[in-house]
């Protein structure tokens, strides 16, 4: 109703240049309208800031429909079927606020799709920002030594605040006795030096597929950076699975 209303007196003002008591009358009503109804001018730049996000967002799929990337699962932690046909690579950061919203998404892309998708972990702590990720990341493997990598993941993320003050290595251990895991065996785990290289080799493969931030996605090779909503993954989810377009996981 605004833009319309909006786009007849400002045709107006343009139109009847010469008649200047006529254009101050209509700037004054259109003055007045906004102040009386700001919830109009609030639900129209919504509506332009969404369209405009939506533009941005297939400008992004499209892009990165042509430039997928074949991301290797190696040892990685897996939640899933290997024959799953669609594969969801995460690079994530345990210290990282942004990356413990992914939970929430994960668990709701497991949910939806079922035994059509896997997930797979990625370390790529950022430790500039973050100087206890690597130590958390650590952690998270000696948790995989006992078959415990993604409930100890899901812990370390729901419990970010608590965990990145003071000695980390206490609350690591006693989120391990909370999942009925062997503390001593956890703890001496945690000393493995094989962690740091597998650390480190996550790392150099993030760089070299133009990783910058955290949490960073490839859906079948499909990059989605930031841990956007469960209908954006959707709709690349499903854009994949109609098959319009060859998936890439290995």
């Amino acid at each position: 109703m605004f833009r319309y209303f909006a786009f007849f007196a400002l045709s107006f003002l343009m139109a009847a240049p010469s008649f200047a008591a006529d254009k101050k009358e209509i700037e004054g009503i259109i003055k007045n309208y906004i102040e009386t109804h700001p919830e109009v001018i609030d639900n129209a730049m919504q509506k332009y800031y969404m369209a405009k996000r939506k533009e941005q967002e297939d400008a992004q799929f499209r892009q990165s429909l042509k430039s997928r990337i074949n991301v290797p699962v190696g040892a990685s932690p897996v939640k899933g079927s290997a024959s799953a046909p669609v594969t969801v690579v995460e690079f994530s950061d345990f210290q990282c606020p942004y990356c413990a919203r992914s939970v929430a998404i994960i668990r709701a892309l497991g949910k939806k799709y079922g035994d059509k998708i896997r997930f797979v972990f990625k370390h790529y702590p950022l430790e500039r920002i973050h100087p206890v990720a690597r130590s958390a990341a650590k952690a998270a493997m000696a948790a995989g030594e006992q078959g415990k990598f993604w409930q100890f993941h899901d812990m370390l993320m729901a419990k970010q605040a608590e965990w990145k003050k003071g000695d980390a290595n206490k609350h690591y251990a006693r989120y391990a006795k909370q999942l009925g895991m062997n503390e001593e065996k956890f703890r001496k785990d945690m000393k493995t030096p094989a962690y740091e290289k597998k650390i480190n080799s996550d790392i150099a493969l993030a760089k070299k597929l133009g990783v910058q931030s955290t949490p960073t996605f490839f859906v079948n090779g499909v990059m989605v950076r930031g841990a956007r909503d469960v209908s954006y993954f959707a709709r690349v989810i499903d854009y994949l699975m109609a098959g319009k377009d060859k998936a890439k996981a290995k």
